[in-house]
């Protein structure tokens, strides 16, 4: 359980870094939607693809 705690953390800590790169370069959601399918690819990051996920990145691309 530990571990999977561990693995959460480091994987939001990567979703984080891709809103604050993708806002920041002006990234399309294409190109960010295809960053989250790639990075699910990786042991550890699966849920990178998960629909939960892809909106609240999608949400927050859209803040201000």
């Amino acid at each position: 359980m530990i571990k999977r705690m561990e693995e959460t953390r480091n994987g939001n800590r990567v979703i984080d870094g891709i809103v604050i790169v993708a806002k920041e370069f002006h990234y399309s959601w294409n190109c960010v939607s295809d960053i989250l399918t790639k990075i699910s690819e990786i042991e550890g990051f699966e849920e990178a693809n998960d629909t939960a996920v892809r909106e609240m990145v999608y949400f927050a691309m859209e803040s201000v």
